[in-house]
């Protein structure tokens, strides 16, 4: 089981960090003047942890202003077959999911209160098949897209919060149990 996510980090002052990685602009104050950028040159960081061992099996990282997901691109080889990856909605993506799946690796990740799709079979209570339509500029962007995929919506509520959806990969609702992959998720 294994975890991908970016974060960003400070790294020492200096001519070159900041030319390279770049800064954060520092918004404005109350009286509307701009504060300029961030006191540190900072770094995006993305790494893909083993989540049992909690160990840093790879990373990559680069200039702030890139994207965190242009760096995990770099590191779904590092992810071992037969596993499954968490994470966040911010890699709720086709093009993501059929990356992952090349090399036989599941996924797990909360919807977006955005993401739609069509329920093919209820599998029990608050656990569905469903189908996701790819939309047409990721299928433009990325040709090898097929049209829409097949996953698992389970609904779940945590006391005190509003309900939440995980969408995962593990479709067979037999070997892998709605209440594992909540659980598991959290």
């Amino acid at each position: 089981m294994y975890g991908i996510d970016g974060t960003t980090i400070r790294v020492p002052d200096s001519d070159q960090n900041r030319a390279y990685f770049g800064s954060q602009a520092s918004g404005a104050d109350r009286d509307g003047k701009d504060r300029g950028l961030s006191g540190y040159p900072l770094v995006k960081l993305v790494t893909v942890m083993a989540l049992r061992s909690h160990l840093l099996s790879a990373a990559c990282f680069g200039p702030y202003e890139t994207d965190e997901r242009q760096y995990a691109k770099a590191l779904y080889g590092s992810i071992p077959a037969n596993s499954l990856v968490l994470t966040d909605r911010a890699y709720l993506d086709a093009a993501v999911f059929h990356e992952l799946a090349a090399a036989n690796r599941h996924w797990l990740t909360p919807a977006k209160s955005t993401t739609t799709w069509r329920v093919i079979e209820d599998l029990g209570k608050d656990d569905q098949l469903v189908e996701m339509e790819v939309c047409s500029e990721a299928r433009r962007k990325h040709p090898h897209l097929p049209a829409h995929f097949d996953v698992r919506a389970i609904r779940y509520q945590r006391k005190g919060y509003p309900p939440r959806i995980l969408l995962t990969s593990l479709v067979d609702a037999k070997q892998y149990p709605a209440a594992e992959l909540r659980a598991l998720y959290h």
